[in-house]
């Protein structure tokens, strides 16, 4: 299963415009992704969801880990993590 870990450097955390940006890249990929806390909480999010993304409480500082068991997955998940690194 592709996995990939990023932090999130945005000031105000993963806030409503790169959540939604993630729910339409996933969404036109039609793969299956999900976002992870990496905090050990076991909160995740289905990736095509922004309120779902929203809801996880993603501060700066913390880290998320996007998964996938869609094969070819692994350009998409780098596409998403440079999303959530380069947010601001």
């Amino acid at each position: 299963m592709p996995t990939k870990s990023v932090v999130v450097h945005a000031a105000a955390g993963l806030h409503a415009r790169p959540a939604a940006t993630l729910a339409q890249l996933v969404a036109a990929s039609g793969l299956r992704v999900w976002l992870a806390r990496a905090d050990g909480t076991g909160d995740t999010a289905d990736a095509a969801s922004m309120l779902g993304i929203m809801g996880l409480g993603l501060s700066r500082g913390d880290t998320v880990t996007l998964n996938s068991d869609a094969p070819g997955s692994d350009a998409l998940l780098e596409e998403l993590g440079a999303v959530i690194e380069s947010a601001e």
